[in-house]
């Protein structure tokens, strides 16, 4: 089987490397990045292994699209991933989130699997109360959210062959730190600054770990004939928390001062509650708790000092 992962250099894509080569054995993996993060480093694990193979090459540039109809299953990963990279760097995000898409589609085999990975950010802000569904109406919020929304929209118009997985703001540890995301960002502040500042501290998210996210598109995979053509949350229903538990659970593993903020907000707005129950009926389940990454980035940031690894 012949795989396929742009942004294969990323926080995802590194970690799904990883995650499919030790489950499958008839693999082989080409891993696509331009090294926008300068983000080399990340698939220095992987160079070895005689089954892989990396292409530097950026998705806007149609030529390099000549390989793609060899491949069997495609994980289109590449994106600016956020809400603040997206703000600053809206023409680079609206092409590479929302065109390359069709680029992909155009230059793949109909038969090919494509796997895509959007936003449940998509869901915009609610009361908190109301549990968003893969049925709930798309109300994006951030360019970010717009551009994913999009792309998922042609995907599904465009590429019958095709699973939308919805991810949950995702944490913990990856070959391509990320110190940028939610939980990520408010244990590297209680462990680098001892304390954090909360602001909409009462606006709820959901949250899933970065090996659950690589589970659910390996599952994905696996489960093609039930899931192709549709659309999936994934996250981890038992984390749909404020931010201001988070932060306390955080507090307990590493003890720092919780400031909630009374002057300035946060400019993201996002604020729901997200159900995952239709995947998880196929049979997935999320295996790696909030202790879990809470206690893993720790340990990493224990070693790994440095002031910025994040999507800036």
């Amino acid at each position: 089987m012949k795989v396929l992962i742009t942004g294969g250099a990323g926080y995802l894509g590194t970690m799904l490397t990883e995650m499919l080569f030790n489950r499958f054995r008839n693999i082989e993996i080409t891993a696509i990045d331009n090294f926008y993060h300068s983000n080399q480093l990340a698939v220095l694990p992987f160079l070895t292994n005689q089954k892989y193979t990396f292409v530097k090459a950026d998705l806007l540039d149609e030529t390099n699209y000549k390989t793609f109809r060899e491949f069997d299953v495609v994980f289109h990963l590449a994106a600016l991933v956020g809400f603040p990279i997206c703000e600053d760097h809206k023409l680079y995000a609206k092409n590479i989130n929302s065109e390359s898409v069709k680029n992909v589609i155009k230059n793949i085999r109909p038969d090919c699997l494509l796997i895509y990975p959007t936003t449940n950010s998509g869901y915009g802000s609610t009361s908190g109360d109301t549990v968003c569904t893969e049925d709930t109406p798309l109300n994006p919020i951030s360019l970010y959210g717009v551009t994913k929304k999009q792309a998922e929209e042609y995907i599904k118009e465009n590429h019958a062959n095709s699973i939308r997985l919805r991810l949950a703001t995702v944490f913990g540890c990856s070959y391509r730190l990320r110190n940028d995301l939610l939980v990520n960002s408010f244990v590297w502040k209680a462990f680098k600054d001892k304390y954090n500042i909360i602001y909409d501290g009462k606006a709820k998210r959901n949250y899933i770990h970065v090996r659950d996210v690589c589970d659910a598109m390996m599952f994905s995979m696996m489960n093609r004939e039930r899931m192709v053509g549709d659309v999936f949350n994934v996250g981890n229903d038992s984390l749909n928390m404020d931010k201001l538990s988070l932060a306390n659970k955080i507090n307990e593993y590493l003890p720092h001062k919780i400031v909630e903020g009374e002057v300035g907000v946060d400019p993201d707005k996002r604020n729901y509650i997200v159900s995952s129950q239709k995947i998880y009926n196929l049979g997935f389940s999320c295996n790696y708790s909030l202790e879990y990454g809470i206690k893993e980035l720790i340990k990493v940031f224990k070693v790994i000092d440095m002031p910025i690894f994040g999507n800036y």
